[in-house]
């Protein structure tokens, strides 16, 4: 008896078993992860049935595992942000305080409702931010050469407070050069998602940022949540629910995910909900909470 020919054969199928194993595995983990072919076909079909083309290669497969997000702000993550951006110390920060603002040095912070922040160097301009943020909109096409350097410089004056959560990040939006000034919009961003509500404007000027305002979350994270969250095709459902009369012979273009800030009334707390936006051609995009399925407004 050849027993060397026995034990090949017998790490052979041994090994054809293990292959055998991670494959199932790998299928049994994407059939958790993913909603069924079959499922986002027939959601296909009967959206055609109400006269709106949803390709299913438009429909996400993967099951959305997000979490919800709680934050706070405070007069003290205010004072802290003035003092951390102006390297001043904490008697000059106290002596520049005015209400809802600080004039420190070189430096001018304003603080409104809901985490609108205004960071200002050396009284640098104070015009109309939200009406330039919507002009600025429309500068979308930029190159990578400007955004890689932008987003250097932003990136470094950001880290100036350095308290901020480690989940969250930005993305540059709009981009426009003008009389050797950058002016941007860029996006607060938490796990690579948008912030559907948080964005800031920024003027960069002889390379530092010399002007920022917007909504922004510079803190920290108390606690994240898991919770049962709605897949694609619920939201499409959801979708036809609310606007289906309205979006007779539309085409389904994009569907991806977004956080949405629910607030908590007199309260200085608030969450960060995970959110479908469903975009349809014509320029009309939907955005509904993944834990309710509501329309967000």
């Amino acid at each position: 008896m050849n027993t060397r020919s026995i034990k090949t054969v017998i790490l052979v199928l041994l090994a054809l078993a293990n292959i055998f194993l991670i494959i199932n595995i790998i299928i049994l983990d994407l059939r958790v992860k993913n909603i069924p072919a079959d499922m986002i076909e027939n959601a296909s079909e009967i959206l055609k049935s109400h006269e709106i083309n949803a390709d299913v290669k438009k429909i996400p497969a993967k099951k959305p595992a997000d979490y919800i997000y709680e934050g706070a702000f405070s007069e003290q993550v205010y004072y802290e942000i003035a003092k951390s951006f102006s390297g001043a110390s904490d008697e000059e920060v106290k002596n520049g305080y005015h209400g809802a603002a600080y004039n420190i040095g070189e430096y001018k912070f304003r603080f409104g409702d809901y985490i609108n922040i205004n960071i200002i160097k050396s009284n640098y301009w104070d015009g109309d931010a939200a009406a330039e943020m919507e002009i600025l909109a429309d500068y979308h096409n930029f190159s990578a050469k400007d955004a890689g350097e932008a987003n250097k410089i932003i990136g470094d004056f950001l880290k100036k407070y350095p308290e901020q959560d480690a989940r969250t990040g930005f993305m540059i939006k709009a981009f426009k050069r003008e009389n050797d000034c950058d002016k941007i919009l860029i996006n607060q961003t938490v796990d690579g998602l948008f912030i559907s509500s948080h964005a800031a404007y920024l003027i960069i000027d002889g390379g530092e940022v010399k002007y920022f305002s917007g909504r922004w979350y510079f803190g920290t994270f108390a606690e994240r949540y898991k919770d049962a969250l709605l897949d694609s095709v619920n939201i499409l459902f959801k979708n036809l629910e609310h606007d289906g009369d309205a979006l007779r012979g539309a085409r389904l273009e994009n569907m991806e995910k977004e956080y949405t800030v629910l607030k908590q009334h007199g309260i200085d707390i608030f969450y960060l909900t995970p959110a479908w936006v469903v975009s349809f051609d014509g320029g009309r995009a939907f955005s509904y909470d993944m834990m309710t399925g509501n329309k967000n407004s």
